[in-house]
């Protein structure tokens, strides 16, 4: 029997060529070719999706060189529930609704799209520019934004400057970017953060690009810095720009009422939930279906699918955890097989006091 790991996980998510997947990594199918076949319709997500599509940012007012309003996508939640896939996968059909309207606008954009193989990085997308201010796996570390964290909101001005920078960062160096910079020279005052954002939104109506911003969680100390953050993401998210922002909290809707009010307009909430029971069949079958996943790949018994764990399970990162795990063991034990014993060993080894406390 081998102890090695699977080179590819059924349950992983690949980030990039074949190799070995990642345990836990948010969905990017903006970023990587064959990830949208991996975001399975569990709990209330295909409803968010549908939310956002109907009551998010219109890519045709996006791309209004006069009165385009921007928008601000608040993802809420608690940890591990999925928020940051949901957030890319937005920001991919995004991309792609788009790339549809400034085609049918104005002709192809860009260069003719390459055949990418499956699991491979995309080519950014040709009408919009897309900024995560953390990297899409969600590694542990130093936060954005942690280091700006004070009681008494001193520090809270930079944080503007400091998604403004990050977001250069990544424009700088792109061709359409150089030549109207040329003419617009942009710079980054941390203490007049905004006339940066006016000039940025000026060289994205000369080069006709949309630019799609993720802001990932800021824990900030206080209340009253949270709902300034907020209001401060919703004016940064005007003319082109759309604020895709992450929050791991509970019940958000009081705060953000609290945050802006009365104002709804270019604002778009998505609350996340805890999984139902049978998300897990709901999951499993869903990924059994995916095409392309190279081999060695577990397979498994018809009794796994129908088959409750002995715990409760509550979000998409922990199943995906879980079953993951599960798959690590039948390949060590069962040459690849899962059956409902293997599952049933697993939750019970988890369930001991010491396991437990370290989980």
């Amino acid at each position: 029997m081998t102890t090695s790991s699977l080179p590819c996980n059924l349950f992983g998510t690949p980030t990039g060529r074949p190799g070995p997947w990642q345990r836990y990594a948010p969905i990017a199918p903006w970023m990587f070719e064959g990830h949208s076949d991996l975001w399975a319709p569990v709990d209330h997500v295909p409803q968010l999706l549908e939310k956002f599509r109907v009551h998010g940012p219109s890519p045709w007012d996006l791309m209004d060189i006069e009165f385009s309003p921007g928008h601000l996508v608040i993802v809420s939640g608690a940890p591990k529930t999925g928020k940051t896939s949901l957030i890319h996968h937005c920001v991919h059909d995004l991309a792609v609704r788009l790339q549809e309207c400034v085609t049918t606008r104005d002709g192809p954009v860009g260069e003719d799209p390459m055949v990418v193989e499956k699991w491979s990085e995309r080519k950014r997308p040709a009408s919009s520019f897309v900024v995560g201010l953390e990297g899409y796996r969600n590694q542990k570390g130093p936060s954005f934004g942690r280091a700006r964290i004070d009681g008494n909101g001193e520090l809270f001005e930079p944080i503007d400057a400091q998604i403004l920078e990050r977001v250069l960062e990544t424009l700088r160096g792109l061709p359409e970017w150089d030549r109207a910079e040329r003419e617009s020279v942009l710079t980054v005052d941390p203490s007049k953060p905004y006339s940066g954002y006016h000039r940025l939104r000026r060289i994205l109506i000369n080069v006709n690009r949309c630019a799609l911003i993720v802001v990932p969680h800021v824990p900030w100390a206080h209340t009253e810095l949270s709902i300034r953050f907020i209001n401060e993401c919703r004016e940064i998210a005007t003319r082109g720009l759309v604020v895709f922002l992450e929050v791991s909290q509970i019940d958000f809707a009081p705060l953000l009422h609290a945050a802006l009010g009365e104002r709804p307009e270019a604002v778009t909430h998505l609350e996340m939930g805890a999984l139902v029971k049978e998300d897990w069949t709901t999951y499993i079958r869903h990924r059994l279906a995916v095409d392309g996943i190279p081999a060695p790949v577990v397979s498994l018994t018809d009794d796994v699918i129908d088959t409750v764990p002995s715990i409760p399970i509550n979000t998409i990162g922990d199943m995906q955890a879980h079953l993951y795990e599960i798959a690590q063991m039948a390949r060590r034990e069962y040459s690849d097989l899962i059956d409902a014993e293997v599952v049933r060993r697993y939750f019970d080894e988890l369930k001991r006091p010491d396991v437990q406390r370290q989980y």
